[in-house]
């Protein structure tokens, strides 16, 4: 028997450790500042906001891959041009449709295809007075409208800007090909990443069911088991997709001498950039 229910996406503070390796430790904060040292400080902060394009939901009955999926399982939200979610700290993103229609069972796994891009915006005060793309001294600073790139060669090119009225907007992440901490490499492939829903993988996909082999993704594909099992019954009121944002946001500042107004000695002097640190979701049914 099929079961009509409602359903929502949401942002969660804290439901499980992430599933994205933790090579740097959670921004330290003090009397509201972040707290930076030495030459470079990059760390994992809660505040910012996400914005995502989703496509595709899916719950399965049982193990799938990013190949058979389509076939496999039941889909409980669906979109060719995509919708976009704006995830802040414990705020509710969306309601992606007033009630879905799904058969009653047990469903072990979830799928989860979203663009290869992922936006971030927010903003941010330090201990000493960071700079950005004005070149403007200041401890609070802010994303502004751009692209992430690996470096920069001219201070107008950062990302991020300083000063005492901040405006913050979008700055995107292309997520054209992974990085795979476990193995310092870039990879189309993240799997078997564990958290206290159970076991995650995440790939890189040139199609909705193919991973790229150029290193030009267009899709971002997630697989998330569930122990125990999401069950769906007559008694289930409505099932809701939960992501977390909690230190998910990766920031960096530094005193590189490019470009060369960052380098001011012992200071941290640029914000170079804040990107998401991946994403990663659960399904719950009450």
């Amino acid at each position: 028997m099929r079961q009509f229910i409602p359903f929502l996406i949401a942002a969660l503070c804290i439901f499980a450790s992430p599933a994205f390796a933790q090579v740097y430790s959670n921004c330290t904060v003090s009397g509201g500042e972040i707290q930076t040292s030495g030459a470079t400080t990059e760390c994992y902060s809660n505040q910012g906001e996400m914005r995502i394009k989703m496509y595709e939901i899916h719950l399965c009955e049982g193990a799938v891959t990013y190949a058979n999926y389509p076939e496999k399982c039941e889909a409980i939200f669906t979109s060719a041009s995509g919708v976009n979610v704006d995830l802040g700290d414990g705020n509710l993103a969306a309601n992606l449709g007033s009630s879905i229609s799904i058969p009653e069972g047990s469903y072990s796994n979830a799928i989860i295809l979203i663009d290869e891009n992922i936006n971030l915006k927010g903003t941010y005060e330090f201990d000493r007075a960071m700079k950005g793309s004005s070149n403007v001294a200041d401890k609070t600073c802010w994303t502004i409208s751009g692209t992430k790139e690996n470096s920069y060669t001219a201070m107008a090119d950062i990302p991020t800007d300083c000063g005492p009225n901040p405006a913050p907007d979008w700055l995107l992440r292309r997520y054209n090909i992974m990085f795979d901490v476990r193995i310092m490499a870039p990879s189309a492939a993240i799997e078997n990443l564990t958290n206290s829903t159970g076991t995650y993988h995440m790939y890189a996909g040139q199609t909705p069911t193919t991973i790229t082999t150029t290193a030009d993704a267009d899709y971002l594909i997630g697989i998330q088991e569930f122990d125990p099992p999401v069950r769906i019954s007559p008694t289930t009121k409505n099932i809701s997709v939960d992501f977390l944002v909690t230190n998910m946001f990766h920031l960096k500042t530094s005193t590189s001498s490019v470009p060369a107004d960052c380098a001011t000695g012992g200071a941290n002097g640029c914000l170079m950039w804040v990107v998401p640190k991946g994403f990663e979701f659960k399904v719950e049914t009450e």
